[in-house]
């Protein structure tokens, strides 16, 4: 009996719950920046980290990414602090910055331009509509 009710909690624990309303999707606001990661614009899109996308520091991605993403420290540090690479500031991150060519922006990605063609921070729907549709009769993006 003992060991049924530790798998119950166990497994309560590894799946997310549903988000509250503080971590409901809004879109982002004038003034408020996201960054060609679609992780990091969905943690910041849901509040789980500032909303702002500026000023943000590795706790608050790492803190952001276990709570919004389930996953454990260890596999987001090492993404949060090359993140800082990206601005001026030793300690936090604006989203926007990490549109820098070859820091986390890279060329031949699925839902952005490359950084030689144009806009290589805003989602291109039309770039992400030809990888979609690439093979029909699936339906796995719309799932």
């Amino acid at each position: 009996m003992l060991s049924s009710s530790i798998v119950l909690v166990l497994a309560s624990v590894a799946f997310a719950s549903k988000p509250s309303d503080s971590h409901a999707w809004q879109a982002p606001t004038a003034g408020q920046v996201r960054s060609p990661c679609p992780g990091l614009n969905t943690l910041a899109n849901h509040g789980y980290i500032p909303r702002s996308g500026k000023g943000i520091t590795i706790a608050e991605i790492m803190d952001g990414a276990v709570a919004g993403f389930n996953v454990g420290n260890t596999s987001i540090l090492q993404a949060a602090k090359f993140g800082l690479l990206s601005g001026l500031a030793f300690d936090t991150l604006d989203l926007d910055a990490l549109a820098l060519h070859n820091l986390v922006e890279h060329d031949a990605s699925i839902s952005r331009q490359d950084w030689a063609l144009g806009d290589n921070l805003h989602f291109n729907e039309t770039l992400f509509s030809v990888m979609a549709n690439i093979n029909p009769g699936s339906d796995f993006c719309r799932k």
